[in-house]
């Protein structure tokens, strides 16, 4: 009786811990030229993945138009530029959007140690997260830039869920396994007598 309580009570808590993950995964956006509706209001956090092999060096620029992020290559010759708009749904851009980029100087990609740069989102509001590229270079090998904002409370109750979930696994599968030895060290016993 009591595994079957603990396997329910895993049951449970584990869709609970998946339905914090959908609200981590609601938290985050790719930005690829589609609009999204923002869950949670506050600072958003971006990274870039797929850089280029051969770019050593990166800047980004915030201007009244677009977020300019430009890559280098290993002689500071200029490789790819992209330029990317976050904007509310059917407004113009505002450059207020952006808070901060790391940094307005040439950054060499590998010493990155913190976020590209923070854009500040309302919360049940559709945005359009377009990207483009600003270059003439042939390459259609393109930057992904994600933004994030993930919740403290959310994500410690995800932690929390989880870590219940896999005790109470645990637990029942130990207590189950217990029973087991103990009923072949009874029929032993009784054999031999």
């Amino acid at each position: 009786m009591i595994p079957i309580i603990l396997v329910i009570v895993s049951i449970v808590f584990y869709s609970l811990s998946l339905a914090q993950q959908n609200k981590i995964d609601s938290a985050s956006f790719v930005i690829d030229g589609s609009e999204k509706l923002v869950n949670y209001s506050g600072e958003y956090k971006a990274i870039v993945r797929n850089i280029d092999y051969d770019a050593y060096y990166m800047k980004i620029e915030s201007t009244s138009e677009y977020l300019k992020i430009t890559t280098y290559d290993e002689i500071e010759a200029v490789q790819k530029i992209f330029g990317i708009r976050i904007k509310k749904n059917n407004q113009a851009y505002d450059s207020s959007v952006v808070l901060n980029v790391y940094s307005d100087d040439l950054i060499f990609i590998d010493d990155i140690d913190a976020f590209l740069f923070s854009v500040s989102l309302d919360e049940n509001t559709i945005y359009d997260f377009q990207i483009f590229r600003l270059d003439d270079n042939s390459d259609e090998n393109n930057i992904e830039v994600e933004v994030f904002n993930i919740p403290n409370d959310v994500y410690n109750l995800k932690i929390f869920f989880d870590s219940v979930a896999l005790t109470t696994l645990l637990f029942s599968v130990l207590y189950f396994v217990s029973r087991v030895v103990m009923y072949f060290i009874k029929k032993k016993k009784i054999s031999y007598k």
